[in-house]
């Protein structure tokens, strides 16, 4: 993985807000959970596109004529529209098959640019305990 992608550094004052922050919620919370949305949070890649170009590319699922642009079209006229478009392209797959292609695609996008302050503190919250969920 590459780091410090186009990412500034949170500052001193904001790790101190962070840690403090952490030990509120951990003698509040036995379990405690952070989700991330990921692209453009933890990474400098849009992942999702990654994985439907790896579908598009390789054939993997039925789609239509120039699915690309159809995906475009969509977005254009509702970005939500677009994605639930996507969300729905694998309907009857097996959820082998999409944590395989998924793992496929993936390995076609190396190195994730990840960006080094966000992993310090995902990193962070494993060390403590936190669930974390991207």
């Amino acid at each position: 993985m590459e780091f410090n992608v186009k990412f500034k550094d949170y500052s001193p004052a904001t790790w101190q807000k962070i840690n403090s922050t952490l030990e509120n919620v951990l003698t509040e919370q036995k379990t405690p959970i952070a989700a991330f949305d990921a692209d453009g949070t933890l990474w400098d890649i849009d992942l999702g596109e990654t994985f439907f170009h790896y579908l598009i590319d390789h054939k993997k699922v039925r789609l239509p004529a120039d699915p690309w642009t159809h995906y475009e079209e969509l977005k254009k006229q509702s970005p939500t529209a677009a994605y639930l478009w996507l969300a729905q392209i694998c309907e009857g797959q097996t959820l082998k098959n999409i944590h395989e292609w998924a793992k496929e695609a993936l390995q076609g996008a190396h190195p994730v640019p990840v960006f080094g302050p966000q992993k310090q503190l995902v990193d962070l919250f494993i060390s403590r305990g936190v669930q974390v969920y991207i």
